[in-house]
């Protein structure tokens, strides 16, 4: 009979079963963590957009109740103009959205600004001049917000302003703050008829209803 020959207590080094087991563990863990801390930092995203998207509707109303009406000047100095606000520092060369969508179709045509040229700057169009007055009862008092940013998903948070001043009794009728959300897809529609909500998994707050 052989003697048994008694294991080294300071062998070095690991058997290959020894390291096929850890590494299942280590896979079995991520399989379990990395969805999780995936899921943690979606809904972290989407909280962040909810707060932003009620601070800019909040600044909108706060612009309402000082110059008695939504931004809607243009860069001449003609209101009731906008039908399309974009936050962040510029506006799109190109559509920055998943699909198609009647904000980028506004925005593409001529009718649409930067929020931060009405809430945190008076230079509508980005103009010195034909800018909202600053004297009397209905005049600038801002900057109503600081410069705005993208939404978590680095895409422009939208304002269809055009709710804020059309007189339609069709459409036009909810004003939003929206982000396209985890899917960057606009589904809510732009025209906003009565009761229209928000679509798909954007993330809205309602301004205005008329």
């Amino acid at each position: 009979m052989k003697a048994k020959i008694p294991r080294n207590p300071y062998r070095q080094g690991f058997s290959l079963i020894e390291i096929v087991t850890a590494l299942a563990v280590v896979a079995l863990l991520a399989g379990v963590t990395v969805p999780l801390m995936t899921r943690e930092t979606e809904e972290a995203r989407i909280d962040r957009a909810k707060v932003e998207v009620e601070a800019l509707g909040k600044a909108m109303n706060l612009f309402f109740s000082t110059v008695g009406s939504y931004p809607s000047m243009d860069a001449t100095g003609a209101t009731k103009s906008l039908w399309v606000l974009y936050s962040g520092p510029t506006i799109p060369t190109s559509n920055p959205w998943k699909a198609s969508t009647q904000f980028w179709t506004w925005m593409s045509n001529g009718a649409g600004d930067l929020l931060d040229n009405h809430l945190f700057r008076n230079a509508p169009g980005g103009q010195s001049v034909n800018r909202y007055v600053t004297t009397g009862p209905s005049s600038w008092q801002g900057p109503y917000l600081d410069p705005s940013r993208l939404d978590p998903w680095e895409r422009p948070y939208v304002v269809n302003i055009v709710s804020g001043w059309s007189s339609s009794t069709t459409k036009y009728r909810r004003l939003w703050v929206l982000s396209a959300g985890p899917d960057g897809k606009i589904q809510t529609s732009a025209n906003s008829g009565l009761g229209d909500p928000v679509g798909g998994d954007d993330i809205g707050f309602l301004v205005l209803q008329r």
